[in-house]
This record gives C-alpha cells, sequence and structure tokens, in this order.
C-alpha cells in the first residue's frame, strides 16, 4: 500500500489535478475577484523560489556536463558532440520559426475585442526612448554586439541580474577549464559543485509539489486582474505555442535515439 504522504504527493503533481486546479483558480478570479487579488501573492512568492534554483542547477549542471565530456571517453568525439548540441539548436529555432509562420499563433486575437488586452498589446509594443536617440544603431546591430554582450564582464552582476545566457556561457568556460586544470584541483572544486547541484535539485522537487495549489493562486490572480475573456482569447495562442515545443521534444528524442548507439558503443569499448 502506497504511503499517504507519497500519494498526497503524486496526486498534487498530477497533470489532471494541475488541469483542474487552472480551472479553479479560473472560477474563483472571475467570480470571486477580491480572494483572486489576495491569493495573487502566495504565487508571487511561489514563482520567486523556483527562480531561485533555476539558476544555480543550470550553472552547476552546465558546467559539470563540460567536465564530465572532457574527462570521459567521449573527449575524443567533443567536437561531434557540440557540432550536433549546435544543429540540434538550429534545429529547435527553425522548427519554431515554422510554427510561427504556418500556426500564427495569437493571429486570430483581435486586441479591440476587449480594453484589457487591448492595453496589455500597447504596453508591450510601446519602446520608452529618448527624443535624441536615434532608432539606427538598436536596430543594425551586428554579430560582434550580441558576441559582446554574450560574455559577462562581472560574474556576480550577471548573476544578480539573472542574465542566464551570460551566466551559461560561464559555466560552459569554467567546464571546459577545470577539465584541463589538475587532478588536485578538480578534486576540490568536483565536490562543491556535485552537492550544489543535489542541494538544489532536493529544493527544486520540494518546491514542485505544492505545484497544483501554486496554479490556483497564479489563474486567481490573472483572471483577477486581467480577466477571464482576455485568458479565454490567449488559450488558442498558447495551445498552438505548446504544438510547437512538443515538435521540438519530438526532434530531441529523435536525436537521442540516434546518438544512442554512437555513445553505448563508446561506453562497451571502455568496458572491454
Amino acid at each position: 500500500m502506497m504511503p499517504p504522504l507519497l500519494f498526497m504527493v503524486r496526486l498534487l503533481q498530477n497533470p489532471l489535478t494541475i488541469l483542474t486546479c487552472m480551472v479553479i483558480g479560473l472560477f474563483l478570479g472571475v467570480y470571486f475577484p477580491d480572494l483572486g487579488k489576495a491569493l495573487g501573492p502566495f504565487g508571487e512568492v511561489y514563482v520567486n523560489l523556483l527562480k531561485l534554483t533555476v539558476l544555480p542547477i543550470i550553472i552547476t549542471s552546465v558546467a559539470l556536463s563540460f567536465l564530465n565530456l572532457l574527462k570521459s571517453e567521449l573527449r575524443k568525439r567533443a567536437g561531434f558532440i557540440l557540432t550536433t548540441l549546435f544543429l540540434l539548436s538550429l534545429m529547435a529555432c527553425l522548427s519554431g520559426l515554422l510554427v510561427a509562420v504556418f500556426m500564427e499563433p495569437g493571429y486570430n486575437i483581435d486586441p479591440t475585442s476587449s480594453p484589457t488586452l487591448k492595453s496589455v498589446v500597447e504596453s508591450a509594443s510601446r519602446v520608452e526612448r529618448g527624443l535624441a536617440e536615434p532608432i539606427e544603431p538598436s536596430i543594425e546591430k551586428g554579430i560582434h554586439i550580441f558576441l559582446g554582450q554574450a560574455i559577462p564582464d562581472n560574474i556576480f552582476t550577471a548573476l544578480a541580474q539573472s542574465k542566464l545566457f551570460q551566466m551559461v556561457i560561464f559555466s560552459m568556460l569554467f567546464g571546459i577549464a577545470l577539465a584541463l586544470v589538475s587532478k588536485r584541483h578538480q578534486k576540490v572544486f568536483l565536490p562543491l559543485l556535485e552537492s550544489t547541484l543535489d542541494v538544489f535539485q532536493q529544493i527544486f522537487g520540494a518546491v514542485t509539489v505544492p505545484l497544483a495549489l501554486a496554479v490556483i493562486c497564479l489563474m486567481a490572480r490573472d483572471a483577477t486582474l486581467i480577466g477571464a475573456d482576455t485568458l479565454l482569447a490567449m488559450a488558442g495562442f498558447v495551445s498552438e505555442i505548446t504544438i510547437g515545443l512538443h515538435w521540438d521534444v519530438a526532434l530531441y528524442v529523435v536525436a537521442v535515439s540516434f546518438a544512442r548507439p554512437f555513445v553505448n558503443r563508446v561506453w562497451l569499448t571502455k568496458m572491454l
């Protein structure tokens, strides 16, 4: 018999439970707006907890991935693996572009149909700019500008400002450099990275337990502030984006299935 605590955790993390909680939150936000506003801060606290754990997990996992890649027998194929990773990322971008071109998510949404939706669209498209500031330099940015902004000049500033891409680049460089130092130094940093990753994974796992309750709070807040009509108008947009995400996952599964025989062959050679 399943322990009651484990049963409760699995029940809260069940997709049907989360979907039901979305409907409950929408109902509370529409018919009990005061309660929806009161529940909003609890949902915001939950989102902040998720943000708290995601960045350390990304930093440590990326650094450990590059370290283990360069330390293992796969280091001779590191160029091939990195090229494959780049091609997969390019395929994901292209698939997202195809979804946007052919499915046109949000095309049927009329901003004038809802005052709230109109204000949201206008605020999202508004760009604050000084009158004397030219527009052309912001448009004609080359690849050198992108590369210059990708490298953090201060890792602590990038961490404080949650510049995710800069932290990923730093984690890649850190993992590569750690693989090139002596084993004595690796023994110092490797347990630290592994323990940090394990700690934040435990925190993340604990935070995701009350996900269904947080969904109620967030949906109630959004239904109160934005309105049910706006949320329903965005339902088609979200569904089309979800289709694009599933397409990317399908590409990933195909790529993993293609690469698995090669990886298994390398480890089998190592064992023999």
